[in-house]
């Protein structure tokens, strides 16, 4: 289980330690990828940041780090929503740059977590919408 920004607070490291002073076991750990990324604490003139592609292996290191850091280094990490933006109104979602964006992301992080789960349509959209799960060992 796992929910909260990577980059931005530290509920990552709360939660892990958390655990680990009530002795939980956990079987993995999920989090969520967008490129374009609400904006930090510290960042007071934008709304938004569109990040580079290195981001989501940077991403994935880093929630490797903060398991290896506490006593969960060994928990399967599970993307479970990733898509360019988490904004329903952007309008990538709707051009052709999605689908080298989709294939880039896959292969560049193969290996690197258990499963992804692209988000074909943002979660906060009022559509519905099912996540795709990849799991890397079909891809493999």
């Amino acid at each position: 289980m796992g929910y909260g920004s990577l980059w931005n607070d530290t509920w990552a490291e709360e939660f892990l330690s958390y655990c680990r002073k009530r002795e939980v076991a956990l079987d993995f750990y999920s989090f969520h990828i967008y490129s374009e990324y609400p904006k930090l604490k510290v960042e007071d003139d934008r709304l938004t940041q569109i990040m580079p592609p290195a981001f989501y292996k940077e991403s994935i290191a880093l929630m490797r780090q903060k398991m290896n850091a506490s006593t969960y280094g060994h928990v399967e990490l599970h993307v479970t929503e990733w898509n360019f933006s988490l904004y329903d109104r952007n309008l990538l979602h709707d051009t052709m740059f999605m689908a080298p964006f989709v294939i880039y992301h896959t292969m560049n992080t193969l290996g690197d977590v258990k499963a992804m789960a692209f988000g074909p349509l943002p979660m906060y959209s009022k559509k519905v919408s099912f996540p795709l799960l990849l799991s890397t060992e079909v891809l493999a």
